[in-house]
């Protein structure tokens, strides 16, 4: 992390500038099968807005994975890896 920090200039800041165009509200939930990962050691922002975004889209499946921060999926990718071929196989069967 300190290392990829040296990297990052102020001018970083200039990419991050059309993010907020990339989202839009939706008054109706997805279409579509939804999985919401989180670590269990993640910020707790970031556990209370995916608990959050779960209860928003009634279809979705919350994946709260043990001993994971941020990264969820990088810090228990077996975990992650067995519930994505769940989650994906009852996708397919749908």
């Amino acid at each position: 992390a300190a290392e990829g920090a040296q990297h990052f200039r102020f001018t970083s800041f200039r990419a991050m500038a059309g993010v907020p165009g990339l989202f839009e509200p939706r008054l109706q939930p997805v279409p579509y099968p939804l999985l919401i990962v989180v670590g269990e050691q993640d910020l707790e922002y970031m556990q209370h807005t995916a608990r959050a975004w779960h209860k928003l889209e009634p279809g979705s499946r919350l994946l709260v994975l043990p001993e994971a921060g941020h990264c969820a999926n990088a810090d228990a990718p077996m975990l992650f890896n067995l519930a994505l071929r769940d989650f994906l196989a009852g996708a397919a069967s749908r």
